[in-house]
């Protein structure tokens, strides 16, 4: 078991700045990494006198780990997962990885379709779902708000009362550089530094203010297409705003 003492001084002076230095309070964490669930454990002990926290000192510490000013001052380290989280691919870095001329095993979309509905019908009513930031959305994340958008519209209008256009494709080959996950690990594999790794997946990178899903219906399905992407947009990483824009529906021409 690996145990890390860590020493640091308590927060008291963003309470109370007035206070001395020497009379402000010493708390020492102790912070325990389980190599089964790959995760660490940070107790306080309230005795700074003994050299190790005893049992009966040890309580839950109320700890920011993502706070860089918190007194473990590892947040690097108290952060590790077993594997790669959604979460890792949303902010945008770097140059984009794309070319699958050079990309050997790049794995395919998981997008099955982009238009669903009347493809080649006229609606009045166009209702997009609007990014309010920059991100980057995984592939399976995508289909996932497609495919809970359309059975909301298709329960709600049928096969025809509707058309779905998903207007972004994930073109960014995601990178992971994969770690030993197996049963029996008797130590933590680190790696290398900076490793390039191997494609594990795919995203696409989302602009501010630009549509993902776009919505067509009639003055019928205005509810259902709302609703429909409120419940899309809950699959996706990023605060999206709904924008409703009317549209003008060609009169077809008549016979003399």
């Amino acid at each position: 078991m690996l145990v890390i003492l860590l020493l640091g001084k308590h927060s008291d002076a963003h309470i109370n700045p007035a206070v001395p230095w020497p009379m402000r309070s010493q708390r020492r964490y102790e912070a325990t990494y389980n190599y089964r669930t790959y995760s660490f454990k940070v107790m306080q002990c309230d005795n700074t006198t003994s050299e190790r926290c005893d049992t009966s000192e040890k309580r839950q510490a109320n700890v920011n780990l993502s706070n860089p000013r918190s007194p473990s001052g590892i947040h690097g380290e108290l952060q590790r997962d077993k594997d790669m989280k959604g979460r890792n691919y949303r902010t945008i870095k770097g140059q984009a990885f794309t070319r699958g001329k050079y990309i050997h095993g790049s794995p395919p979309s998981k997008i099955s379709k982009f238009m669903m509905g009347d493809t080649k019908g006229h609606f009045e009513y166009r209702f997009s779902l609007v990014a309010q930031s920059p991100v980057q959305i995984r592939h399976n994340a995508l289909e996932a708000a497609r495919v809970a958008a359309n059975k909301v519209m298709f329960d709600g209008l049928g096969e025809t009362g509707y058309k779905i256009h998903l207007k972004v494709y994930p073109h960014i080959v995601l990178r992971e550089n994969r770690m030993i996950a197996t049963a029996g690990a008797d130590r933590l594999q680190e790696g290398m530094r900076r490793s390039f790794g191997k494609p594990s997946g795919r995203a696409a990178r989302i602009k501010l203010g630009q549509s993902i899903l776009d919505i067509y219906v009639n003055s019928n399905g205005v509810d259902h297409a709302k609703k429909a992407l409120r419940v899309g947009s809950t699959k996706l990483s990023v605060a999206c705003i709904i924008a409703q824009e009317k549209l003008e529906v060609p009169v077809a021409p008549q016979a003399v």
